[in-house]
């Protein structure tokens, strides 16, 4: 499930318009299983206004993150070392940074 893509066959003009206009949801069975406090930390790491959005020490000191005394033994899964399949956001961006300059009034 891609947050900015939920059905999948969006074009990357129309990810990326929807990234810069902050339009994402929760609304897919993929987020079922995810909690509540980790849904917050989520919404609050991409608020679209830089001065209402998280920084590091509102991440560190948020419940979902603090309620855990020490890491998961598992490492977590990270865009450098999984394999890439389909479009990830980060192949989108790069899409956006290379090739198109969207005006941001049109968004």
């Amino acid at each position: 499930y891609h947050p900015f893509d939920p059905y999948g066959d969006s074009s990357d003009a129309d990810i990326w318009a929807r990234i810069c206009r902050g339009e994402w949801d929760f609304n897919d069975e993929a987020w079922d299983s995810i909690s509540d406090e980790a849904k917050d930390l989520i919404q609050h790491m991409l608020t679209r206004n830089p001065n209402n959005r998280y920084g590091t020490q509102d991440i560190l000191q948020h419940r979902w993150i603090s309620q855990y005394a020490q890491l998961p033994a598992t490492p977590l899964r990270s865009l450098n070392n999984m394999a890439s399949t389909g479009r990830s956001l980060r192949n989108v961006l790069s899409a956006q940074n290379r090739n198109v300059e969207m005006d941001m009034d049109q968004v």
